[in-house]
């Protein structure tokens, strides 16, 4: 072997480059790479009060040649995050020091070349510590500023403050604008947030005096907004009410968020003073998410969203004189399913002479749209209470969309009202509804759908139409529907031939029409008038009662549904009318839907006379339902071109082991010679 290397100099030359490279200390690499790199000043630890303003700055050689991005490491998710905003894009980087999770948070800046979007170099890590940790027990962040408990700001021509004790914020014709938000962090951005961190905080009043408004205008690009956010460290959740005048929110993706430890919305939300929650510019949106909510006596809330407008974990109250309006206008990019919910209540929904008012225009914009709800309630209560009851109130609902577009992949699954609920029951007391479905690219559209009971009682009237494409539905109960002393005309119209389509659908139908005004109409251009959902074994249902004629009315090409296996027959129906009618009824209702013909012209059966009897109706009884868990938007993982002294050393070792795979190589081949 000796001789082999001293009779071949190129293999003696290889052997001593690569001694030299492993006799080489690491730090001449490290200084070589210290060298390129354009950072020349570090940012630096710091050490600041909650909430006041936390600084770190980044310096480079020839600034004009370089972009900047700071991060702080999200130790829960285990990766470097961006800051977001245009203030996380320049070198010196500040924001009000927000919350406890921010203690020893580390912070760097990236910093891009360019000239070579390749070229990232990192800063060094700096660390923010929070010094009064254990005094400070709730505050306010406006507008990127902080509010300590007794202190005021001034915003917009007006002021804002905190009450000694926490637990009053006090706007005074306030005018927050996104533009004095330099940074964001996290998922507690917004024009104003409130953090309470006792164990067992006190309830919290937001007075509004005169016309206040908080402005958050983020693009898509750079993340998701909150126009307020109130925060709660403990589990032990207090009640929020705001009261006074008017309180109008802008944009953001969240307008008014209540949240806790656990991050779920379990709080309770009074609105006893008129709000506005504006267009949003993101494309999912939501105008207000809390536990139950409360619209107080003669209040107005306005809400205008893409996709969600009230998203409550537990029920909502809409008292006498108050009036609740959501309009929503769905967007999408094509990139995925978007669910729409205008309302969504999992608990129960009370309205006491109150109004509530939903729309959704879907523009040509909104490809894939699936499903597409008005109102939602789950009505999480025992059996045999109610989880939707209106008196002297007024509900409508109205959706539309542009008509045929070539681009739309997904409209489906659309529902005007839909009770989840399979027990207890809606019980609507001199109210009236109208729900009207435009939507004839729509698939499988229904305008009002309870898993339980249906009670239209006293006066109520419902009027529901519905056209669409394929399966078209009207007004459907699981269980009973009960009309007495009220009307229900219901209209469906179904673009797709032979589609499984009714007017009206019930497993019992009990009819007391005793007003001068009380009617019973379905029609449907497809399908039937009058479908019958059947539970377990039960065959005999439909018509228990029925008054006066010319009252019910039923148009459909077959009039009602029944087993493929089974002929009901006018005694099994329950219908006492008068022979003729009986025999008519007979001759319709002995063919089963599955066998009947369907492309013949629609029949109308008029169903006459029967002395009335009282139906009985239970009693209100709110209950609570579960807390939904909000979703959080994570920040991306950043990939980066390594610099410094770990790269010279892997850059020193991968020649070293080059060098001397040649050295073996060439050995072999000489050896072999």
């Amino acid at each position: 072997m000796k001789k082999l290397i001293f009779k071949n100099p190129l293999l003696l030359v290889l052997g001593l480059i690569f001694a030299v490279l492993l006799a080489l200390p690491s730090g001449v690499f490290a200084e070589e790479s210290a060298a390129a790199s354009p950072i020349i000043k570090q940012p630096a630890d710091i050490s600041v009060s909650i909430p006041n303003e936390a600084v770190f700055e980044v310096g480079v050689d020839h600034p004009e040649n370089y972009t900047y991005q700071w991060q702080y490491f999200q130790d829960g998710e285990g990766f470097w995050r961006d800051y977001m905003g245009e203030g996380a894009k320049v070198p010196v980087l500040k924001f009000s020091a927000t919350n406890i999770t921010m203690n020893t948070q580390e912070v760097r800046c990236l910093v891009k070349d360019k000239s070579d979007p390749e070229k990232i170099y990192e800063s060094d890590k700096a660390t923010l510590t929070l010094d009064n940790v254990e005094e400070i027990k709730n505050y306010v962040i406006a507008a990127g500023q902080g509010i300590a408990p007794g202190q005021t700001r001034n915003f917009g021509g007006g002021a804002m403050s905190l009450s000694e004790d926490g637990t009053i914020i006090t706007l005074d014709n306030v005018d927050l604008a996104e533009r004095e938000v330099p940074v964001l962090v996290g998922d507690l951005q917004g024009c104003l947030n409130y953090t309470n961190l006792e164990e067992t905080p006190k309830p919290l009043t937001i007075k509004v005096i005169g016309k206040n408004t908080l402005t958050t205008n983020y693009s898509d690009d750079v993340g998701n907004g909150v126009n307020m956010m109130l925060y709660f460290a403990s589990d032990n959740m207090p009640d929020v009410t705001v009261t006074g005048d008017t309180l109008i929110l802008k944009g953001g993706e969240i307008g008014f968020n209540v949240g806790g430890r656990t991050g779920g919305t379990n709080c309770n939300l009074i609105m006893d003073a008129n709000m506005e929650l504006g267009t949003a510019s993101d494309e999912w949106s939501t105008g207000i998410r809390c536990h139950d909510f409360t619209l107080k006596t003669g209040k107005t809330l306005n809400i205008n969203r893409t996709n969600s407008a009230l998203n409550v974990g537990g029920s909502v109250s809409l008292e006498p004189g108050s009036s609740l309006i959501a309009q929503l206008t769905p967007k999408d990019e094509g990139s995925g399913f978007a669910s729409v919910t205008a309302v969504r209540i999992q608990g129960g929904l009370f309205m006491n002479q109150a109004a509530m008012e939903i729309t959704v225009n879907v523009g040509k914009d909104s490809t894939r749209l699936a499903p597409l709800t008005a109102l939602e309630i789950a009505g999480n209560c025992e059996e045999s209470q109610e989880h939707l009851y209106a008196a002297g109130s007024s509900l409508k609902i109205n959706l539309t969309s542009k008509g045929d577009n070539p681009d739309r992949t997904a409209l489906g699954s659309i529902s005007g009202i839909n009770s989840t609920n399979k027990k207890g029951i809606d019980i609507f007391d001199n109210t009236a509804l109208d729900i009207q479905i435009n939507m004839p690219d729509g698939l499988d559209a229904l305008a009002y759908n309870t898993a339980s009971n249906l009670a239209l009682k006293n006066g109520s009237d419902m009027t529901a139409n519905v056209r669409a494409d394929g399966s078209v539905m009207g007004v459907i109960a699981y269980d009973t529907m009960t009309v007495d002393d009220a009307s229900i005309n219901t209209s469906i119209d179904s673009l797709k031939k032979d589609s499984f389509s009714f007017a009206l659908g019930a497993q019992h139908l009990k009819v007391n029409l005793t007003g001068p005004d009380n009617k019973v109409n379905a029609t449907t251009t497809q399908g039937l008038a009058l479908g019958q959902y059947l539970r377990d074994s039960e065959v005999a249902v439909g018509f228990d009662k029925t008054y006066q004629a010319n009252r019910i009315s039923l148009t459909g090409k077959a009039v009602f549904r029944t087993p493929a296996d089974t002929v009901l027959s006018t005694g099994s129906l329950l219908v006492r009318a008068a022979d003729e009618v009986n025999k008519e009824l007979h001759q319709v209702f002995e063919t089963p839907y599955s066998k009947a013909d369907t492309s013949a012209p629609a029949k109308t059966v008029v169903i006459g006379v029967e002395t009335p009897s009282p139906t009985p109706t239970p009693k209100p009884g709110p209950t609570p339902g579960p807390t939904p868990q909000p979703s959080v938007k994570n920040g991306p993982s950043t990939g980066l071109l390594k610099n410094g002294p770990d790269r010279a050393v892997m850059m020193a070792s991968g020649l070293c082991l080059a060098v001397a795979a040649i050295a073996v190589i060439y050995g072999i081949k000489r050896k072999k010679d």
